[in-house]
């Protein structure tokens, strides 16, 4: 190896050590003179994530009831859509995996419809108001399968 290059790679190694070390703080407290943070001190306002995440929510209802207006007049694919934009906003909003099962179901494709299904249950399954119609979208799916069998 030539004597340049084993100062290249000393000066390279130095600056990447620097950086390590710049890149990682300690935690709060561990550094002379900073108090760590007060356990006992009320919660402040809402996180700006959680604020993201309710309003994400927020939207993914009202995508959701413009979804369910459309299935009401019979426009099933722009209706699956709108709830597929719905979760891709909010990825746990059960209800829009709860009408999109409904929509694979207006299809007559009930596998589809089994595992939007599937995660509805999962999502809604401690909502209380939602139970009795998970239920209810289970048989019609169960029904609808056992219909299509020859």
């Amino acid at each position: 190896m030539p004597p340049d290059a084993r100062w290249l790679y000393l000066i390279l190694a130095a600056v990447m050590l620097v950086a390590c070390k710049t890149a990682v703080s300690p935690p709060a407290g561990a550094i002379p003179g900073q108090r760590p943070p007060d356990a006992s001190a009320p919660p402040s306002d809402p996180a700006p994530d959680e604020d993201a995440g309710l309003e994400r929510e927020q939207a993914a209802t009202a995508l959701t009831d413009r979804g369910r207006t459309l299935m009401a007049e019979g426009q099933v694919d722009p209706a699956m859509r709108l709830f597929e934009q719905a979760l891709s906003l909010a990825p746990r909003y059960g209800p829009g995996y709860y009408y999109l099962a409904e929509a694979w179901l207006a299809k007559n494709d009930w596998p589809q419809a089994r595992a939007f299904h599937r995660q509805a249950a999962f999502y809604l399954e401690d909502n209380s108001a939602w139970k009795r119609r998970v239920v209810r979208q289970r048989r019609r799916i169960d029904r609808a399968a056992a219909e299509a069998l020859p």
